[in-house]
């Protein structure tokens, strides 16, 4: 049960909706930003499903 409402909750925290596609979304870490040009990631999850989003999402955690 544990990790299916962690999940849920990496869900809610790091993917968005914008015109009916999902995406992902994170800050990087203090210590790794040197390594980035950016301060977070974002990327398409390219589905319009809630349900493939939030395996996509947890993948890519």
């Amino acid at each position: 049960m544990r990790p299916l409402k962690q999940g849920l909750l990496l869900f809610r925290q790091h993917v968005f909706v914008r015109k009916d596609t999902y995406y992902y979304r994170t800050d990087i870490p203090t210590d790794l930003k040197h390594y980035f040009h950016t301060n977070e990631i974002k990327q398409s999850l390219k589905t319009k499903d809630s349900k493939l989003a939030k395996v996509l999402a947890i993948s890519l955690e």
